[in-house]
């Protein structure tokens, strides 16, 4: 049992975050305590909040490039998708599965969009078609 610093809960010792760099190898805040300290963070720095997704979502993607890449296209793209133009809070990395060449950053329902198409142009044209045809219904 530990004494959260914050809340003065004497919670069970699974409810405080491991901390290598404390003596007792835990966080002095509960994990409660400690989501609403970082909830209270990113509510002030949303900014901080963005930057943290796209770090994490480069890391995840597995794809070669840098932050400063990466924030260098959205610049370019002044922050728009590549296919809508809609504004995006979290751009993806759009990217040839085949050569891994990465072609412009898209809103989610558009890089779902080609991923749902499995990128295949003939199924995506047959789509607007489809649209087209039933555009006046």
């Amino acid at each position: 049992m530990k004494i959260c610093k914050r809340c003065n809960v004497k919670l069970p010792l699974t409810e405080f975050y491991k901390d290598s760099a404390k003596k007792d190898k835990l966080t002095i805040y509960c994990k409660t305590c400690c989501k609403i300290a970082e909830n209270a963070y990113h509510k002030k720095n949303p900014v901080m909040k963005a930057n943290r997704k796209r770090k994490s979502m480069i890391s995840k993607s597995g794809l070669k490039i840098t932050m400063a890449e990466y924030n260098q296209m959205l610049n370019d793209q002044n922050h728009k998708c590549g296919i809508c133009n809609t504004t995006m809070d979290v751009p993806r990395i759009d990217h040839n599965h085949s050569t891994g060449y990465i072609r412009m950053l898209l809103c989610g329902p558009c890089n779902t969009m080609l991923g749902m198409a499995k990128e295949n142009v003939t199924t995506l044209k047959n789509a607007i078609s489809y649209l087209n045809k039933f555009n006046n219904v």
